[in-house]
């Protein structure tokens, strides 16, 4: 071949020869190919084909090789070969068999040989001349994709070889590959699976302008049955929505959503697809709820019920199953009920049983217990008799420092302990009190966190005698405060953690004393200053208030002294309409006056008797206001 350079025949027989070589490379010792000083190897065959026709000699050439020779790539990369094929190349553009001939050697050479000769090959002009191949033979569907393949070999080398394809227009001539062979699914394949390597926050937008999302859809729907081209093609869709919104957008635009389900559905017992397929749906309808709509209507919770069913131990569709149906889950009652009727319930915790050490797998799981304990009372003893109740509390032992999953598990917590006091002792027994103060801890920033971890304490403390002295045994007192204290603005926070001061201080006198002790009287009366416009927050200060000052003169005078009186009338007024208000306002004032006249004057002069009054027959049904409302004109009356 390097003597024969102006014989393009010599050339294509050439690089046939060195297609067998190259063929089934593997690890194996190789036998040399002979030297000419000692006339071993295959010279001695090359002296007996002399006088025979060049066909023959050649084609016995490329037989004896194949049937001998397993070649190091090494070895020929090390030679002149490359220079010498790329010089082929240049040299033979308009030759379609020697160019693609050429090309299937680069192929073979690549992909056997390692990174620092691929950098090797870069360096003496490979990309630009296999770019140039397939600007030059656009129509031959081999070529295309061989040279496909070696783009993604040397892309995949290095950030200076992908910036260099970008650069010579490889993305370009990738998808005038895909365009010109529509037909053939090697070409698709080998174009997407380079495409995807390419594509990165410089390029996705570049890639997706000029029509690839839309390629890679049609490739998909025309050779639905071939599952490398649908794990190529999802791979390469994902890529370019990866923290790309408008993609996203696109690409659902594109009815990429039953187009996957569809192809995922074909391919229900292949792994590799639906491992490639689920993650990339579950991207595609996080934030749109006409997305989802469009899944449930295409038949893609069946899918995603399927899968999990069939592939348990597959972490990569157990996790993307749990993040579909928690997301479904998220959308409202109709579509919880749905999840549990299609047994997606049993699937989220067996998933989070097999795979105790998936952290994001955990995480959703967490979200998908908590929206279906939050459903309603049969929602939470379905969760609660799978054993869901241990897998939350689990996840949250496992991974204290994942600030979502703590969120979760304190919100399924709340959820799974409400109106169930056996379940709230077992969660204490098991160590739940401890899990989520530790999550308050860990993240006293995160609102959310704190908000739900309030939540679960208020929730648990709410009907025990017991839990409310270990919530204050572990640290909870401070740690509430806390969270009132860091989160002022927050209603959430407020609400719950008032709720939670209420239920701790009616438990005793020790606890009310710590409580005024760390000024939580204080952050109990700046919490009402600052959202008067909240009712649930008025209703649960005040409800904080009654508890610090029931059978402490000193409290209820430090109450007053900080305008509390004024505070919890004003409240009643801006909140007439609200009866846990007005009952938990009574209840305040019936604590403040007792035993204390200056107070009771006091509530008198501010028009307290007609408030009272009013509140009674606004709500003539509620029994807790009527409790309360007759205590206090028993003291006002007094």
């Amino acid at each position: 071949m390097e003597t024969q350079r102006g014989m393009p025949e010599v050339q294509k027989h050439g690089c046939m020869g060195l297609e067998v070589l190259l063929q089934n490379t593997g690890e194996a010792a190789t036998p040399l190919l002979g030297s000419s000083h000692v006339r071993d190897g295959l010279y001695p065959l090359f002296e007996a084909l002399e006088g025979f026709s060049e066909d023959m000699r050649m084609e016995t050439l490329i037989r004896c090789l194949g049937a001998r020779a397993l070649h190091i790539p090494t070895r020929l990369i090390n030679t002149n070969v490359v220079p010498l094929l790329l010089a082929v190349l240049k040299a033979y553009e308009a030759r379609q068999d020697v160019q693609e001939h050429v090309c299937i050697v680069l192929r073979r050479l690549v992909v056997s040989a390692p990174a620092d000769l691929r950098v090797r090959m870069v360096f003496l002009g490979c990309m630009h001349q296999v770019l140039a191949a397939m600007m030059s033979q656009p129509h031959s569907e081999r070529l295309q994709e061989d040279c496909s393949v070696v783009i993604l070999c040397l892309a995949g080398t290095s950030k200076g070889n992908r910036s260099k394809l970008v650069d010579l227009e490889g993305i370009e001539r990738l998808l005038d590959a895909l365009r010109f062979h529509p037909e053939s699914a090697a070409v698709q394949t080998s174009g997407c699976d380079s495409l995807r390597c390419l594509a990165g926050p410089e390029t996705q937008q570049r890639i997706a302008s000029l029509g690839a999302s839309a390629l890679a859809l049609k490739a998909l729907r025309s050779h639905v049955t071939v599952a490398k081209l649908h794990v190529s093609m999802c791979a390469f869709l994902q890529s370019l929505i990866l923290g790309n919104e408008a993609n996203r957008a696109n690409i659902v635009l594109l009815e990429a959503i039953p187009t996957i389900v569809e192809a995922a559905m074909v391919h229900h017992s292949t792994r590799t697809v639906l491992e490639e397929a689920l993650p990339l749906l579950r991207e595609l309808v996080e934030d749109s709820i006409e997305s989802r709509n469009q899944f449930c209507s295409t038949g893609g919770e069946r899918l995603v019920i399927r899968t999990m069913q069939a592939f348990p131990s597959s972490e990569t569709v157990q996790e993307s199953g749990c993040g579909l149906l928690s997301r479904l889950a998220l959308d409202g009652p109709d579509r919880c009920k749905q999840v549990l009727l299609s047994g997606g319930l049993k699937l989220v915790v067996e998933a989070m049983k097999l795979h105790v050490d998936a952290a994001v797998l955990q995480e959703l799981g967490c979200l998908t217990l908590h929206c279906l304990a939050a459903l309603d009372g049969e929602g939470r003893s379905h969760v609660i008799q799978l054993g869901g109740v241990e897998c939350v509390l689990a996840a949250m032992k496992a991974f204290k420092k994942r600030v979502k999953l703590q969120q979760w598990g304190c919100a399924a917590t709340r959820d799974l302990c409400w109106e169930r006091l056996k379940t709230a002792e077992s969660v204490a027994a098991s160590g739940g009190i401890e899990l989520v103060l530790k999550a308050m801890m860990y993240f006293p920033s995160a609102i959310e966190v704190q908000e739900c971890g309030c939540a679960a304490l208020r929730v648990m403390a709410s009907d025990s005698e017991e839990i409310p002295l270990l919530i204050a045994e572990s640290g909870g007192i401070q740690l509430v405060l806390r969270a009132l204290q860091e989160h002022p603005k927050v209603p959430s926070v407020q609400e719950n953690g008032c709720a939670v001061l209420s239920n701790l201080a009616w438990d005793g006198a020790a606890n009310q004393e710590q409580i005024a002790h760390l000024d939580g009287i204080q952050l109990v009366i700046q919490s009402m200053q600052a959202h008067p416009d909240a009712a649930r927050v008025q209703a649960f200060t005040c409800a904080a208030l009654q508890s610090l000052a029931c059978d402490s003169s000193e409290h209820r005078s430090k109450i007053a002294t900080l305008g509390g009186i004024e505070l919890v009338l004003g409240a009643m007024r801006a909140h007439l309409r609200a009866p846990n208000v007005q009952a938990f306002g009574c209840a305040t004032l019936q604590s403040l006056a007792c035993n204390t006249r200056p107070h009771v004057r006091k509530i008198l002069a501010m028009e307290g008797l007609d408030l009272v009054n009013k509140a009674l027959e606004t709500h003539p049904r509620s029994t807790k206001l009527a409790e309360f409302g007759g205590l206090l004109l028993d003291t006002l009356g007094a």
